[in-house]
């Protein structure tokens, strides 16, 4: 699992619901997002309005 900076994924994320193709954000921001992550990142931000999820929403773990 890759871990990304909160600019990032938020820039990404801004990237690909303003119409940017995964090959565009990954070019522009020099990474290897894969379309299951900014997937996953517009579906958190069109939840909370933020790519990055808030710590204190973590379920338990064990």
């Amino acid at each position: 699992m890759v871990k990304y900076s909160p600019n990032i994924e938020n820039l990404a994320t801004q990237m690909f619901i303003n119409g940017n193709t995964r090959q565009e954000i990954n070019v522009t921001l020099r990474g290897k997002i894969s379309f299951c992550t900014l997937m996953r990142w517009k579906v958190l931000y069109r939840s909370t309005q933020s790519a990055v999820r808030d710590p204190a929403t973590y379920g338990r773990r064990g």
